[in-house]
């Protein structure tokens, strides 16, 4: 798993992009979220692959 930064950039069904998301991430402002990968392997395990 890779330790670089992400910023997760969300589409509404408007088309508009969510900027404030870009303003957040640039004033250091988004927090780390650690899940479980016993959650995360729950909520995938019936996803496709792809």
């Amino acid at each position: 798993m890779s330790a670089l930064p992400m910023a997760d950039i969300h589409l509404s069904g408007h088309g508009i992009l969510d900027l404030s998301s870009y303003k957040t991430f640039f004033a250091g402002e988004l927090h780390t979220c650690d899940y479980p990968a016993g959650v995360i392997a729950e909520a995938t395990r019936y996803l496709p692959e792809v």
